[in-house]
């Protein structure tokens, strides 16, 4: 087992610890199994190092511990719960919008695709709402469900490394990359202030080789949020560092999401739209300014991103400045002095939007999004337009639809060099523990 893989299975052993304690809620035997079962997978499916937080293991934590009104809640919201298909969510949403609100949260079995054993997967994150509060943000409200979060971490391996030895002038000379410029030791911390509706936060990092207070002005990284939302008007308005994710990723997708698995509920992406960036994964993620607003079925978002990213220098001014580049860095690592030629050595803009219609069987998106960088990519042959290295638009088509017990769901996105890339599924529940799932891929 790899460190990586152990720090993984750590984390999850003290998230269970943590449920585990809570007094909020006096969980059976079968829940707490359920909540295990969630934890592990989404440990598992954690692969990127930077991957500080996983989407799926907050959303779980959180709603254990402020659970959604499920006789009141929207799509939105049973789909952050992540424990339930688009075809479930349609059926109940159907059954609330015929025969009106559960007067008990065991009526779920009279409406097709739920089973005992679904319900009691459901009954750690949900609740039926008989006060029918409907504003969170009042004072109370925002109080009583929000929380603070801080985090500190401190790292080093032990053993002693050839990267941090001394190294004579000459030797240092001949190979300038031999060696790290910083100290061995990597540090995190985070401070987060989270409610239903609004989200706040501070990240810094260390990475293992970087320098610090005493041989820099402080952290590698830092990352800085303001985010609040709605999930009943579908508002949102994030500031700072934010993640998006529309359709399937063909077209715009930034953070981390659970990829390729076996679990039939995460071979369809479920986009979240804008979300707070909470990771300290260095490339990831946008900067600037995002909003969407809807308008009864029809919901629009846009985005814009100006930041500075990494990227190996091929060419460079007489003043030393880069000129060219012939290649984007992805480690988000600044160790050495290459690596720190490289730091932030282009300028990255990014904006675009995503229209999308949603129904409770039904649901249609359109991305667009232009990315624009302020330096070219060294000369290759076969290009002879430098502009279009240096930017590009791109369109995607998405799209989702129920007949039956048959979720439908794909994108299709083209890019302006003609670049072509499809992803088509089809989900079948044949039963609420059953079920099969057909997904193609086509990338160009």
């Amino acid at each position: 087992m790899s460190i990586k893989q152990g720090v993984c299975k750590l984390t999850r052993v003290i998230l269970l610890c943590f449920l585990k304690i809570v007094p909020s809620y006096a969980q059976s035997t079968a829940q707490t199994e359920t909540l295990e079962e969630l934890l592990e997978h989404a440990a598992e499916q954690t692969q990127e190092e930077n991957s500080d937080q996983n989407p799926l293991l907050e959303d779980l934590l959180f709603y254990s511990l402020h659970p959604v009104a499920l006789n009141r809640a929207k799509k939105e919201e049973l789909q952050a719960i992540r424990l339930l298909s688009d075809i479930q969510i349609a059926q109940l949403l159907s059954h609330i919008e015929k025969n009106g609100q559960p007067l008990t949260i065991y009526e779920l079995q009279a409406i097709e695709g739920f089973d005992l054993l679904t319900i009691q997967k459901l009954l750690p994150y949900v609740y039926l709402d008989t006060a029918n509060i409907t504003s969170l943000l009042n004072r109370t409200g925002f109080l009583k469900n929000a929380e603070q979060t801080v985090v500190l971490r401190f790292g080093q391996v032990l053993e002693k490394q050839k990267g941090y030895s001394p190294i004579d002038s000459l030797a240092q000379y001949k190979s300038p990359n031999s060696r790290y410029i910083g100290s061995p030791q990597k540090i995190f911390a985070a401070y987060r202030f989270k409610g239903k509706n609004v989200s706040m936060g501070l990240i810094t990092e260390k990475d293992p080789g970087e320098l610090f207070f005493k041989q820099h002005s402080g952290f590698d990284f830092y990352s800085a949020h303001a985010f609040i939302h709605d999930a009943t008007t579908k508002k949102a308005v994030a500031i700072g560092d934010y993640t998006i994710s529309f359709g399937q990723g063909l077209t715009a997708w930034s953070g981390n999401s659970l990829g390729k698995s076996v679990e039939m509920l995460y071979a369809k992406k479920s986009a979240g739209g804008i979300r707070p960036s909470t990771s300290a994964d260095e490339n990831r993620f946008m900067r600037g300014i995002a909003a969407s607003y809807n308008i009864r079925k029809i919901k629009g978002t846009f985005f814009y991103s100006r930041k500075r990213i990494d990227a190996k220098v091929s060419d460079t001014l007489e003043n030393g400045e880069p000129a060219a580049i012939s290649s984007l860095q992805q480690s988000g690592i600044h160790s050495t002095p290459s690596e720190i030629q490289g730091k932030h050595a282009v300028l990255q803009t990014l904006y675009g939007g995503n229209l999308n219609y949603s129904g409770n069987r039904a649901s249609m998106g359109l991305t667009f999004i232009h990315d624009q960088l302020h330096l070219p990519f060294q000369s290759s042959p076969g290009f002879d337009d430098e502009k279009s290295k240096q930017q590009q638009f791109s369109t995607g088509l998405d799209y989702q639809f129920i007949v039956r017990n048959f979720l439908f769901f794909g994108e299709t996105a083209m890019s302006d060099n003609t670049g072509i890339a499809l992803l088509n599924g089809v989900f079948i529940s044949l039963d609420p523990r059953l079920g099969i799932t057909v997904l193609h891929r086509y990338y160009g």
